[in-house]
């Protein structure tokens, strides 16, 4: 996991194919519309707008790509969790590249995502986003999806 100003984004992914996918993220505001976008290269991503929920039970981990979260308009709190501590509620499902998990009870870490910052989950990063930091609240999110074996190969290539 990552979690870093997003400033500073272009440290965790300096190689030279990620440069436009950086610049397609910053030109994106709160007016941007809902939907998905393709970057190629099995990478994408996903517009949204949602709200935050008291106790979100969206806990999840993913085999085949890696979140890069950031949201355009307001905050939540992204609660961590360790693999042996939680409980497999939905198998993982390779067409929507998920396993989703019961909860456990009290999270292993946590972080407040706002504006201005992004978080980064791998696939042991099993995480439940969407949790309200105080109170229930609107947001307007955008969430990469980079394919882990596209992002590895680069990664390999820069070292």
């Amino acid at each position: 996991m990552i979690f870093d100003s997003l400033d500073n984004i272009r440290t965790y992914f300096s190689f030279k194919e990620f440069s436009p996918i950086i610049d397609r993220i910053l030109s994106l505001d709160i007016s941007s519309p809902n939907g998905s976008i393709d970057i190629g290269e099995g990478n994408y991503i996903k517009v949204m707008t949602d709200k935050t929920r008291i106790n979100s039970e969206i806990i999840e981990s993913h085999q085949k790509e890696v979140d890069i979260q950031i949201l355009l308009k307001g905050s939540e709190l992204i609660k961590i969790y360790n693999i042996n501590e939680v409980e497999v509620k939905t198998l993982y499902n390779p067409e929507i590249d998920c396993q989703f998990y019961s909860n456990p009870g009290n999270a292993h870490n946590q972080l407040i995502l706002k504006e201005g910052y992004f978080a980064v989950f791998y696939p042991q990063d099993i995480h439940n986003p969407l949790n309200a930091v105080d109170n229930v609240e609107a947001l307007k999110k955008i969430v990469v999806k980079l394919n882990l074996k596209w992002l590895q190969e680069k990664i390999k290539h820069e070292s």
